[in-house]
């Protein structure tokens, strides 16, 4: 029976998960040596299922950073939509990103992904919430403008409706 290889996150480092792989690979080649020599198998059969049984591993791993890039590529559609919708309200509240978005924005690149991510939603809070005030706020300007003008006597025509 093959020794199982803990799950690399758990490792202390990646020297230590390496080595730790490459035990669990020299153990697995030995095993399948004494199996096929068993089976008298020849060198070509041998040689030809470490192929297949290499390019398998080629697979998992390279599946493995597609999957990682997509999940890349998705935070950095989240990121400029983020963008999108954060300029969005700047532009409906007749604002510019402040000073120190501006800086900042500069230095994004050399930000992780992840957290380029977490300051584009940070920010985009932000201004949804300066659109929230500003929009409560205008709701009592209304509100008052109408009660103003009720007072006076004056009927405008969102009361008339």
């Amino acid at each position: 029976m093959s020794t199982p290889i803990r799950t690399l996150a758990s490792l202390e480092s990646d020297d230590a998960a390496l080595a730790e792989y490459a035990a669990a690979f020299k153990a697995a080649k030995l095993q399948l040596r004494a199996i096929w020599a068993d089976l008298e198998l020849g060198e070509e059969s041998v040689k030809s299922e470490f192929d297949r049984i290499a390019c398998k591993a080629n697979d998992v791993w390279g599946e493995a950073v597609t999957s990682a890039q997509q999940d890349q590529r998705e935070l950095v559609l989240s990121i400029d939509e983020a963008t999108r919708e954060t300029r969005s309200i700047q532009e409906e509240l007749g604002q510019g990103p402040t000073d120190k978005e501006d800086k900042d924005e500069g230095y994004s690149s050399a930000l992780t992904t992840n957290a380029r991510y977490e300051k584009a939603k940070r920010i985009l809070d932000i201004w949804k919430a300066r659109k929230t005030e500003r929009l409560e706020l205008l709701r009592n300007v209304n509100a008052e403008l109408v009660r103003l003008l009720d007072l006076l006597g004056i009927q405008c025509a969102s009361s008339q409706a």
